[in-house]
């Protein structure tokens, strides 16, 4: 017998939520912007009462203390029941206690399958705070993970949280804009060993301090993803050069489930476009291609056509930006 699907009920205003049957919601999505901390307690008051929730999603805005952060945690561990949970509490002013309020939310929801949490452009600093949020989070297959411009040094504690992800199948993890070093490249490959479901991988390292000798590393530790089918990474505004492309090359050609790569790296001249294109034209499933290079403007556009030729010659789906 066919079921149908419940509408997602979505409130862009406090009051109307307020006055809705709170019990009755199960795909919920609430935005609203904080102007005042009595805003949030009242929005935290109902979401306790939403005891038969089943999908969340919170957009919102202007969260001013990592108390209020505390405060949403303690309200979402009445739902017992969610197993999607999106969470965007970007552009505020949260800092180490505030993230590690958040994990009070995660131990008591362990029936999650979909997490998403963007918490960029805060104060967090330190990874270390999320060890303790996924403990529990055993069944979940898809995270979304955002911290960018929390200026993090380092990943302390991140050896701690992907392991606890024993089905994850999708990772989006978004760490740019931080202070994440070679060594940290090399102790998070060792950490993605140990999800060996994954088939879509999503890395975004920008702004960071990374050269040929950390990719390369990465890439050389990397080497149980052996179910990897959509692999994205954005390099950019990092030291890497043709020895990280060359390595690059050599990790996709031992990924033999491969089929749809998204590369983002800085000034993509004749030179690391030969290295790169060497290695993508001997992968056999590969398929789809999404190039995009930056900082390209004073290139010749003799080369820009040569380099174009080339990915065209491929005879695969290729789309590129340079």
């Amino acid at each position: 017998m066919d079921t149908l699907k419940l509408k997602c009920q979505t409130f862009t205003d406090l009051i109307s939520f307020t006055k809705s049957k709170l019990s009755s919601h199960i795909d919920l999505c609430v935005q609203v912007y904080m102007w005042s901390p009595y805003q949030l307690l009242e929005l935290c008051s109902c979401l306790e009462k939403c005891i038969n929730l089943s999908s969340l999603e919170l957009k919102i805005p202007y969260v001013q203390s990592d108390d209020q952060v505390k405060c949403l945690g303690f309200s979402l561990e009445k739902c017992t029941n969610l197993n999607n949970l999106t969470l965007h509490i970007d552009d505020n002013k949260i800092g180490y206690d505030g993230a590690k309020g958040f994990g009070y939310t995660q131990q008591n929801t362990p029936k999650i399958q979909h997490l998403t949490v963007n918490l960029s452009w805060n104060k967090i600093k330190v990874t270390l705070p999320f060890a303790q949020a996924f403990n529990s989070l055993s069944k979940c297959s898809k995270l979304n993970l955002n911290l960018e411009d929390n200026r993090i040094i380092g990943l302390s504690g991140f050896d701690q949280i992907v392991p606890k992800f024993q089905q994850l199948i999708s990772l989006n993890l978004d760490l740019g804009f931080n202070q994440i070093g070679n060594q940290d490249l090399i102790n998070l490959a060792k950490v993605l060993n140990n999800c060996s479901y994954l088939i879509d991988l999503f890395l975004r390292l920008r702004y960071n301090p990374l050269n040929d000798e950390g990719l390369q590393a990465f890439l050389m530790t990397l080497d149980k993803l052996s179910n990897i089918s959509i692999l994205q990474l954005e390099f950019r505004n990092n030291q890497i050069d043709s020895l990280g492309l060359v390595c690059l090359g050599s990790f996709i050609l031992k990924c033999p489930r491969l089929s749809t790569l998204k590369l983002e790296i800085e000034s993509l001249n004749e030179k690391k476009a030969t290295v790169l294109l060497s290695s993508l034209s001997k992968s056999v499933k590969l398929s789809l291609i999404i190039l995009r290079s930056i900082s390209n403007i004073y290139y010749d556009n003799q080369i820009k056509k040569k380099l174009k030729y080339q990915l065209n010659k491929m005879k695969r789906l290729v789309f590129y930006s340079f």
